[in-house]
């Protein structure tokens, strides 16, 4: 590793220390060529031990925090980028996997394990005015609902999926803009993973970090104050994220190579997510 310091020329005090990771003695730099660093010692040093564990071939699904950091870096500072990348995410909303139930007389069991997995989730998205959106999303039960709920529809927005209401969908874009590139990178990855819009903004507000600064509420001398449902726990976000695989291997057996491969994979992809906004929210607080 090595590091260096944002200057604040106008009062000649130093703002930030950024931290950059080296390969065979070379400083690394993203795919675009730009310099590879991050304001956050921790966060280098898990993208450090990312590389450590390559071998002759490369594999960029093992490298969850070295992607995120290029992605934020060379795609998410570009204005038109960031945009596009706001949409794609909002997106995720209309047709959020946790606004999909069972039919309770069609499938009872697994209804209840989505209630139970989901209702705090749902709560704290209706109630939570400041933090959630503060409006209750549209749920639809069992598939020929799902269907009828889901289709286009010719309105104002002219797109498919659920029909939320309109201010929670302003809500949810007024969080995405105020979100700065970190925080977005670790948005998208969890929102994709998951399917899910709602169970990426709890994963970020359990981080407590939101506009590239911590919340004056989200903070209690100095230490992190965890929002949301997930509160700070990472487990309760892939659970919430895997109810209907999870219910299908209790009942058919699990398929190796399938259903062992993507509990990985979604565990790697959420605990990166969480390391990043923790890692980036602890240096913030350091300035």
């Amino acid at each position: 590793l090595h590091h260096g310091h944002d200057n604040d020329n106008d009062n000649n005090t130093t703002t930030a220390t950024w931290y950059g990771i080296t390969l065979d003695g070379r400083v690394m730099k993203t795919p675009l060529g730009l310099p590879l660093s991050v304001p956050s010692l921790p966060l280098a040093l898990a993208i450090a031990s990312e590389w450590d564990q390559q071998n002759l071939t490369i594999k960029p699904a093992q490298m969850p925090h070295m992607t995120m950091v290029c992605t934020t870096i060379d795609q998410l500072t570009i204005p038109s980028v960031r945009i596009d990348t706001i949409n794609k995410i909002l997106a995720y909303l209309k047709n959020d996997t946790t606004c999909y139930f069972a039919d309770p007389t069609e499938d009872r069991v697994l209804y209840k394990r989505q209630s139970k997995t989901w209702e705090k989730l749902h709560q704290w998205i209706e109630t939570d005015v400041k933090y959630g959106l503060g409006y209750k999303p549209a749920i639809a039960h069992g598939g020929s609902e799902g269907l009828i709920m889901s289709r286009f529809r010719k309105s104002s927005n002219k797109e498919a999926g659920l029909p939320h209401d309109e201010e929670l969908m302003n809500q949810a874009k007024l969080f995405l803009h105020s979100c700065n590139a970190w925080t977005l990178a670790a948005m998208q990855n969890v929102t994709t993973e998951a399917k899910s819009f709602l169970v990426g903004m709890a994963v970020v507000r359990s981080v407590g970090i939101v506009s590239g600064k911590n919340d004056a509420d989200a903070v209690n001398g100095g230490i992190l104050n965890p929002i949301g449902p997930f509160h700070d726990d990472t487990k309760k976000a892939i659970k919430a994220s895997r109810v209907e695989e999870e219910f299908q291997i209790e009942n058919w057996g699990l398929v190796e190579g399938g259903h062992d491969y993507d509990r990985l994979n979604c565990s790697i992809q959420m605990h990166a997510a969480t390391v990043l906004l923790q890692s980036i929210a602890t240096a913030s607080m350091q300035k």
